[in-house]
Order: C-alpha cells, then structure tokens, then sequence
C-alpha cells in the first residue's frame, strides 16, 4: 500500500519535502514516488516521478531553491503501490480536461477488470488509461463522468453527485482518493477501507512549520510562512499538530487553505454548492480561467496581475430552482503623480471583490503600471490583499482594478406585505438600553 499527502494553502508557498533515505528501504519497497503542483496557480500542472525511488537528495534540494515550485496546492505520493517500476504507473496521474490539467491520486485496490467493463459501459474509451493501474483506470471513470454531464470543473458538480460515484467505485474494492482541478482539492475516504485518512488546519499566527513521519518531512521555514492558512490531509497522522479522521464514506472539498465543504452523517444530502448541471447552462460558472496570484514583477514592463477567485457557493433555491443574477464590470484607476520622482515606496492595496453568499466574482485583474515585488495574503477580515514594494525612480503610478462580478438574488428574503412592518422595532430605538 502506498501514502500519500495534500496540501492546500491560502497563497502562493514553496513546501519543503524530504523523502526519507530512500537507499535505506528495501527494495521490496521500493514502488515510486511524485510531487504534483500547479505552478503560481496557473492551469497547468507540473509533476516529478520517480518510478523506482532510489535517491530523493537531489530533488528536495532542486525543488526548494526553485522559482516555479510555488503554488497553493500540492499533492505527493509516497511508495506508490504500483507493481511495474514505470514512469505512466506513478502517482500523482495527471490529465487535461475542461481547459485545465486535473492531478488524481488514489490508496486502495479494486478490481481492475470489472472496472474497466464499468469505465467502457459508459463511453468513456476517449479517457483510457496509459499505464495498467486500477487508480488511473479510477480517474477515468470520474472525468468520464464529469464529460457525461458536461460538467467542466469540480466546483460544477453538485458534491453529493461526485461523492456518490465514488461510492460507486466501492463495489469494486477500496479507495482513498485525492483529486484536483486547480480550483478544488476534493478528497473521499472508502467506506469498508481499512487505511485511514487524516486532515489537519493551521491558521497563523505560527512558528515555522515541521512535519515528520518514517516516510516524509515538510518543513515551511521561509518568511512568508508564518504568515500562511493550511490544510494539509495525510494517510499518515503525522505526530506534529491536531489532527482530525476523515470518516467512513466521507467527502472534504478544500480550497485556497480552507475547507469548503464537508459531509457530516446529519446531512448526507446538502449541496451547499454550484451545480448547475445541463438544465441551466447559463448559470454555471461562465471562467474557465485559472487561479493567478501575484508573482514577481517584469522590471522591464508594466504588470497585469490576473486573479479569479472562488466561485460562488450557492447558485439555486431550497427548492432546486435557479437564482436569478445581474452582472458588472467595474473598472477603478487610481493614478498618482509627483513633482519629483519617488525612489521607493510600499504599498497595501485591497481591491479585489469580495466573494460572499450573495456576490460571485467571475474575474478580477490589477494593473500596476511600476514594476516591483508583492506578496499576496489573506488579511484577518478575509480581504484578498497585495504587499506591493516598488523600487524606483519613478514619477507616476498607477493602479487599474478590472472586475467581472455576478449579484444573485437572495432566495430567503421575503419582501411581500405580510413581512413588511410599519413602525421600528423597539429593539432598534437609541437610548433603549436594559
């Protein structure tokens, strides 16, 4: 059996990860390794495999001093349990679909030739495994599903639908499963599966951060990690921290060092979620267009600084019908100018849209017209802000906020006669303290 850990954070982070001394472990159980992630949150995914696992040294130390491995979700596959050292059978599998690259990994076994009889049965042949592992075979049977509904992210479909097709996998045999689309990690603990599955989340302030257990250590040591939210899920239960057990049967979305969506035993049916599905097409979420947190600014050029954030929550009534919106393009520009040319300045810029229960931001991009390096997090109101320090000279600046953003209507209000009233509430009067 293999391990495998998930690891979401709130802004852009560089993970330390050591394998242990691989050389050290018999080779009996020696099966492959990989580190998946989406490079500054863009679409598409990077991983690195090591189907036969002999030396890790080189690695961890390549990928903590590299630019592009900064991310806000990481997934890593320890002792991959496939039984042919090859490269198409190691974990995290990767695919493109919906315009955006998708990372699966998966614990477990199952019957791989009747899995495969479910997999053609519902026209999925276009997403046929390359390697010969039941848990590719898995992650086609899903995106063959997700394309059956024409549903183009995981967000799309409504959380009890995804978590009863893997409960329909069980039949099978037994599964841990980790998948993303950028947006959402979505991870399923198996019903009748024995190997457990943990989850943990950290909220600063905190010191650096270290994990350690017989096959792994993370460590979070740079500046900006104190500063960090993380959900970090594990077939281990690392020593370090407070973890919680996944349940039997249970479904967690995490997103952006959050988690989004749970299900709990009193209500196994809620879809507190969008998913439209194809009777409503036009109110699915209308961005394809990836997750972009700032990064390092080209000193030759000014910047454009894309960031779509969460879609929203809740797109239909209690009783299934559709939410009405309107949308709005709002354009700010804010544009300094100075006599005599600034050297160096910092800046705090909060103006990326709120995402609430009644607002959906579809897009949102900043514009800073002087080149210099930010950092971006999440104040302690939930604002999505920007660090911005610019090294100068320079004689006029400018910031230029674009947004796309969608007013749905509240499906609990009640504005009709009955629920009108015609004098203030005495609770309200000033002065009418106890």
């Amino acid at each position: 059996m293999s391990d495998f850990l998930v690891m979401s954070f709130d802004s852009l982070s560089s993970p330390s990860i050591f394998l242990e001394n691989l050389r050290d472990v018999p080779h009996a159980k020696r099966s492959g390794w990989g580190v998946a992630w989406y490079p500054h949150d863009g679409p598409a995914a990077s991983i690195v495999k090591d189907s036969s696992s002999k030396d890790a040294t080189d690695l961890a130390s390549t990928l903590s001093n590299w630019d592009n491995f900064s991310s806000t979700t990481f997934l890593c596959k320890v002792r991959g349990g496939a039984k042919r050292y090859t490269h198409q059978n190691t974990q995290p599998f990767s695919r493109t679909y919906g315009g955006r690259d998708w990372l699966f990994m998966h614990n477990g076994e199952l019957d791989r030739g009747s899995l495969q009889e479910k997999v053609m049965a519902d026209n999925s042949q276009f997403l046929l495994p390359m390697g010969d592992t039941d848990s590719e075979l898995i992650f086609c049977y899903i995106l063959g599903k997700m394309a059956q509904h024409q549903y183009l992210t995981l967000s799309d479909a409504p959380w009890e639908t995804l978590r009863s097709w893997l409960q329909e996998l069980e039949e099978f045999g037994t599964i841990n499963i980790a998948i993303s689309d950028t947006r959402h990690t979505v991870l399923y603990h198996g019903q009748v599966f024995e190997d457990k599955l943990f989850y943990t989340r950290v909220c600063p302030p905190h010191d650096e951060l270290k994990y350690h257990s017989t096959e792994v250590h993370i460590l979070l040591d740079r500046p900006t990690d104190t500063n960090r939210t993380l959900v970090m899920a594990s077939s281990t239960n690392f020593p370090q921290g407070d973890w919680e057990e996944v349940a039997p049967g249970q479904l967690v979305v995490v997103r952006l060092g959050a988690i989004q969506y749970i299900t709990t035993d009193n209500s196994p049916n809620q879809e507190n979620h969008q998913g439209t599905g194809q009777d409503s097409p036009h109110h699915s979420s209308v961005s394809s267009e990836p997750l972009e947190s700032l990064m390092t600014l080209d000193p030759s050029s000014s910047t454009r600084m894309p960031k779509i954030i969460n879609v929203k929550s809740i797109t239909r009534t209690l009783d299934g019908k559709p939410l009405t919106y309107r949308s709005y393009r709002i354009r700010h520009i804010t544009n300094y100018r100075y006599k005599k040319a600034v050297e160096q300045s910092s800046h705090i810029i909060r103006l990326h849209p709120v995402e609430d229960e009644v607002q959906e931001v579809v897009q949102s991009t900043l514009e800073v017209t002087v080149p210099g390096d930010q950092l971006s997090y999440e104040d302690v109101f939930g604002n999505q802000s920007i660090h911005l320090r610019l090294d100068g000279p320079y004689d006029e600046l400018s910031f230029i906020s674009e947004s796309k953003i969608k007013i749905y209507a509240r499906s609990i209000d009640d504005f009709s006669s009955s629920m009108r009233r015609v004098s203030i509430p005495l609770v309200w009067c000033p002065g009418n303290g106890k």
